[in-house]
């Protein structure tokens, strides 16, 4: 091969734009304590949730069921909470001792 075509062989061990191996080539900027990640690893979250929520449809309809449930307890108590908080001294379990005596019902008295 002639020194000429050797220096326009890319493939050459002489040339400054040797093609590297995808696993050898590490940007300066990322420090040398870091793995190399996989395209992929950052959907392992997202696959996990799916492979145990959403892949089997029975365990779908269980999960449905029981998100709907807790959803309506914690609404039903967030709710209750905040009626309670601003209605304070209005309701019949804040004003009872008002009007109720301390010897009894009104029943009793006949």
């Amino acid at each position: 091969m002639p020194a000429d075509a050797q220096a326009d062989d890319p493939t050459s061990s002489h040339s400054l734009f040797q093609t590297l191996p995808y696993t050898s080539y590490r940007c300066p900027f990322t420090p040398l304590h870091t793995a190399p990640q996989h395209p992929t690893a950052r959907l392992f979250p997202q696959q996990l949730i799916y492979n145990t929520f959403f892949r089997r449809n029975s365990v779908f309809v269980a999960t449905t069921f029981v998100a709907a449930f807790s959803f309506s307890i914690g609404f039903d108590l967030a709710t209750t909470a905040w009626w309670d908080a601003h209605n304070r001294g209005k309701q019949w379990h804040d004003i009872r001792h008002k009007y109720l005596q301390a010897g009894g019902d009104d029943e009793d008295a006949e």
